[in-house]
């Protein structure tokens, strides 16, 4: 490797290094997402004993609850978990980059390098990748949540970087891996079976074209079902597996009826600031259909999921920015790919090769360091304050899941509870079960110590006379007699 390219790569990888402190310091200063509060709530009460889905409402996939239990044991019942399970999904943000890296070098080197340096080929589009990646403002911002999406992205790299693998040196063992990882990645999250339907339309093709033979896809499936069959076991012997089904697939694919919006109400706020992932992830689809036939087959493969995640997006009916996290990641892998491409074939200058990945993070480096701002923590200070002032048997009404981390809430719908969401959508699917809900009596017979007023006026209800305003916005403390 000569002088340039040892200062190239330097300088590639000191750019990395920047966009990760970012991320990471917009991952111990913003606000959090009610989700945050309602995944570690989960796992709390998993931790009770309590069991998903019949004991407490969840209409997720487990997978993360179960992750951050180890997290509750050591470090206790803090609100400071939340900045510590903020940096570990900032390690998995790292490792989804770390797979970009790695699925993007597989690219080249699959492809037609017009090299004698095929290594370094692989590794400075991997490399540019990982800058698209981590400077796209829609990435970061949700993907330094506390939410399933991102374990769940993290294995669907996986899955993709071995099924890759698997059509370039053909062995099973790939496969198993693929299937597994695609596995794990569906029990963090049920969107993965997008993910599972781009897979089968490709295994469908690849066998109607002879391309490869049955026992691959036999042990994918396989190793795909041997992790699901240990969960549905579980929801079996649990009796919890009609809660399941109805929480899981049944509610939300009636969720929100007539609270739905399109893809581009969240595209429109962050396109102009991701501008240039989106220039070159158009570039390559354009150049893709103008040389697909010249393009290798495991690049066409990550393109055809892209566009599968993709077009999925207008499916769901309310779109926020974390479920752009799986296309985001395809589409960084896409757009170094086609940066690397046009350095090739432009051969441009090592002034040029430099200026390209600083101007990708000047690009959108303002709107990165905003998303810096401290933000989250009276937030932190308010979760304390309910914590610190409640005991562990102490009942909370959190409807919004702003404050109510480890304390037991008044009914089996604790959040959710907007109009046409959960708690409508469950009564309309059960013949209305919990049609009698009814939050303001709920307060009154069950006293909780903390409540807020989310979709409740206090003074309307008579509640002021139980309860009094706390320092902090939307929290009520019981008033006790002295």
């Amino acid at each position: 490797m000569d002088t340039f390219e040892q200062h190239y790569f330097k300088a590639l990888g000191l750019i990395i290094f920047l966009l990760a402190v970012i991320v990471l310091q917009t991952a111990m200063n913003r606000g959090f997402s009610i989700d945050e509060f309602e995944h570690i709530h989960s796992a709390w009460y998993i931790r009770q004993g309590y069991t998903p889905y019949s004991d407490f409402f969840q209409h997720h996939h487990p997978l993360l609850w179960c992750l951050l239990l180890p997290f509750l044991h050591v470090f206790g019942h803090s609100a400071d978990i939340l900045l510590i399970l903020r940096f570990f999904m900032f390690l998995m943000t790292l490792g989804i980059a770390l797979l970009i890296y790695l699925v993007t070098g597989r690219l080249v080197a699959a492809g037609p390098i017009s090299s004698d340096k095929p290594m370094r080929q692989s590794k400075e589009a991997g490399l540019l990748s990982v800058v698209f990646l981590l400077s796209t403002v829609m990435f970061v911002v949700f993907g330094i949540q506390i939410r399933p999406d991102i374990p769940q992205v993290l294995f669907g790299l996986l899955s993709l970087y071995f099924l890759i693998r698997f059509f370039g040196e053909k062995k099973n063992s790939y496969m198993v891996f693929t299937g597994f990882s695609a596995s794990i990645s569906f029990l963090f999250l049920q969107k993965t079976i997008f993910l599972l339907i781009a897979y089968g339309i490709i295994f469908v093709y690849k066998l109607l074209r002879r391309e490869i033979s049955f026992k691959p896809v036999l042990f994918f499936s396989i190793s795909f079902l041997a992790p699901l069959s240990l969960f549905l076991f579980y929801l079996f012997f649990s009796g919890s597996m009609n809660d399941y089904i109805l929480t899981n697939w049944l509610l939300n694919m009636n969720f929100a009826r007539d609270d739905s919006f399109s893809l581009f109400l969240t595209l429109n706020y962050y396109i102009l600031k991701d501008l240039l992932l989106w220039l070159f992830s158009f570039l390559f689809f354009l150049s893709l259909v103008r040389n697909r036939k010249k393009t290798a087959g495991v690049v066409n493969i990550t393109a055809f999921i892209c566009l599968v995640l993709l077009a999925t997006l207008f499916l769901i009916k309310r779109p926020w920015g974390h479920n752009f996290l799986f296309p985001l990641s395809l589409l960084s892998i896409l757009a170094g790919y086609y940066l690397h491409h046009i350095i090739l074939k432009f051969r441009l200058n090592a002034a040029y090769r430099v200026l390209i990945p600083v101007l990708i993070l000047l690009s959108s480096g303002y709107f990165l360091l905003e998303r810096c701002k401290n933000t989250n923590r009276a937030e932190i200070e308010r979760a304390n304050f309910v914590i610190q002032n409640s005991t562990e048997s102490d009942l909370v009404y959190d409807g919004k899941n702003r404050f109510n981390l480890f304390r037991p809430d008044l009914h089996y719908f604790w959040f959710s509870l907007k109009k046409s969401h959960g708690l409508d959508t469950y009564n309309r699917l059960t013949n209305n079960r919990f049609g009698d809900y009814d939050i303001r009596r709920l307060i009154k017979t069950k006293k909780p110590k903390f409540i807020s007023d989310f979709r409740i006026d206090i003074k309307k209800c008579g509640l002021n006379t139980l309860y009094r305003k706390t320092p902090y916005e939307n929290l009520y403390i019981r008033i006790d007699p002295k």
